[in-house]
C-alpha cells in the first residue's frame, strides 16, 4: 500500500488518518472517519476544539507539525488558501518537522492559483496533493451527502 498508516499505525489497529481543522466541516469529517474505523489524529489552533474532539475519541495535538508523527496522510479542513499555507508552511507547519506527509487531501476553499503553487511546491517535496472542495455544509457531511470535487494527479485522487 502506498501509504502504510492507512493499514496501522503500530499502537493502534486501525488505520490513522491526520486532521488539521476541527471546526464545524473538521468535526464532521472527524466523527465519520471514526465511524468508519479510522483512527484520527487532529489538531486546531483552538484548545477547546481540541479537548471537545479529544471526546469523540480524536487523538489531538497542538501543532500540525505533530500530526505528521502519527499519520502520513493528511486532510485540511481550514477557512482559505492564507491558513491553509501556514498549516503546510509556518514554523510548526506539516513540513517543519522530521515527519512529512505522504499525502495532503485540502477540502479548504482556496484560490486556484495558491492551489496550484502548493500542490507544485509539495511535488517538489515528493509529497501527493489532493484538492477535494465541499460543496455542501458540516450537516451534509455528517449524512455523507455532501459532493467533493476532487482534482490532482490520477494515483493520488483515486487514493483520496
Amino acid at each position: 500500500m502506498k501509504y502504510p498508516s492507512l493499514e496501522t499505525n503500530g499502537h493502534d489497529p486501525r488505520p490513522v488518518v491526520g486532521l488539521v481543522g476541527l471546526g464545524l466541516m473538521g468535526t464532521a469529517f472527524a466523527a465519520t472517519l471514526l465511524s468508519r474505523g479510522f483512527a484520527v489524529v487532529g489538531c486546531d489552533i483552538l484548545a477547546e476544539r481540541r479537548r471537545q474532539l479529544g471526546e469523540m475519541g480524536v487523538g489531538c495535538v497542538e501543532y500540525p507539525r505533530e500530526v505528521c508523527a502519527r499519520a502520513e496522510v493528511v486532510v485540511l479542513a481550514l477557512m482559505d488558501s492564507d491558513v491553509v499555507d501556514q498549516v503546510v508552511s509556518g514554523a510548526e507547519g506539516l513540513l517543519s518537522g522530521p515527519a512529512r506527509p505522504s499525502l495532503i487531501i485540502d477540502t479548504s476553499t482556496g484560490e486556484p492559483e495558491s492551489t496550484a503553487a502548493l500542490a507544485a511546491k509539495l511535488a517538489d517535496r515528493g509529497i501527493d496533493y489532493v484538492d477535494a472542495t465541499v460543496s455542501g455544509n458540516s450537516t451534509e457531511v455528517a449524512l455523507r451527502r455532501a459532493v467533493f470535487m476532487v482534482g490532482g494527479e490520477r494515483p493520488m485522487s483515486a487514493a483520496a
